[in-house]
């Protein structure tokens, strides 16, 4: 069994990081706001794209080999 992206995560970690918000907003005009880290998991791109094409070769399917009909 492979392990999850959550056990497989390291803080720190991000894909992607956005550009630093240079409109200023009032806290007021904020509708909802967070009370604390969403709780997603912490991993690189190539880490990322790893995991989930290691879980798509162990599917069986019809080009991996025979498909029986019946």
């Amino acid at each position: 069994m492979s392990k999850t992206v959550f056990e497989k995560s390291s803080e720190g970690r991000r894909c992607f990081r956005p550009p630093e918000n240079d409109c200023p907003i009032e806290e007021s005009e904020l509708p909802i706001s967070r009370s604390g880290p969403i709780g997603l998991p912490q991993m690189g791109e190539q880490d990322v794209v790893r995991h989930y094409m290691d879980l798509a070769s162990k599917n069986y399917h019809i080009d991996r080999g025979i498909y029986p009909l019946g």
